[in-house]
């Protein structure tokens, strides 16, 4: 007999009230939810592995939030999402900048370079990013190689360490393809500015030049 072990998030409702959310910049009723992995066997809960942040989530647009929300007042809260929203648009736009200059495609962006770029923003930053905006981005952005780098510098802080490897990663996918030996110099320079590991890019290289 094949015995199914697995784990399964459930996430359950503490709490419910009123807020107000930054998003819809009203007050709506919220659900404080408390996230927790349990042990299946065959789907059927067993006990509980591991209790994630308790988030608060908006009945109205099913905004989620830290569970600090609930205790700021208006103005607080509507800065906070405005500093977010502006750091991960400035995120966004070093990903676009980095995989155009990997590309080489400033002065035509290829439908195929702004898959890549969508998607890349998607994985690093949870957000989706239309083509006009990306387009955007890319002509708002430094042409000059060495201000990328700088630019991939200054907001390497503000990226956790899965996070600098999805961008790395990004910067060899848009990379013309047969990677190069100048290619593997500019990778080697993004994982400088970001500080990842020179292991990172052997492998990632590797990885690529199997293709």
């Amino acid at each position: 007999m094949i015995i199914v072990w697995g784990s399964y998030v459930t996430n359950k409702v503490l709490s419910t009230g009123q807020f107000y959310c930054p998003r819809c910049r009203l007050d709506h009723g919220y659900k404080l939810r408390q996230p927790r992995e349990w042990a299946t066997i065959f789907w059927i809960p067993l006990f509980p592995l591991k209790n994630f942040d308790r988030y608060v989530e908006c009945d109205a647009c099913n905004a989620t939030y830290g569970e600090h929300i609930l205790r700021q007042d208006r103005a607080t809260a509507q800065r906070e999402l405005d500093a977010e929203r502006e750091r991960y648009a400035n995120l966004a736009g070093m990903i676009c900048q980095l995989m155009t200059l990997m590309a080489d495609e400033r002065n035509a962006v290829s439908d195929r370079l702004t898959d890549q770029i969508a998607g890349a923003v998607r994985h690093v930053l949870k957000i989706e990013m239309p083509p006009e905006a990306i387009h955007a981005a890319i002509a708002a952005g430094p042409g000059d190689p060495a201000e990328v780098f700088r630019n991939v510098e200054r907001h390497a802080a503000s990226l956790t360490d899965r996070g600098k490897g999805l961008v790395l990663r990004a910067a060899v996918v848009a990379a013309k393809k047969p990677l190069t030996e100048s290619t593997g110099a500019l990778v080697a320079e993004v994982a400088r500015r970001l500080g990842v590991a020179p292991a990172r890019v052997h492998d990632l290289l590797a990885e690529f030049s199997a293709h």
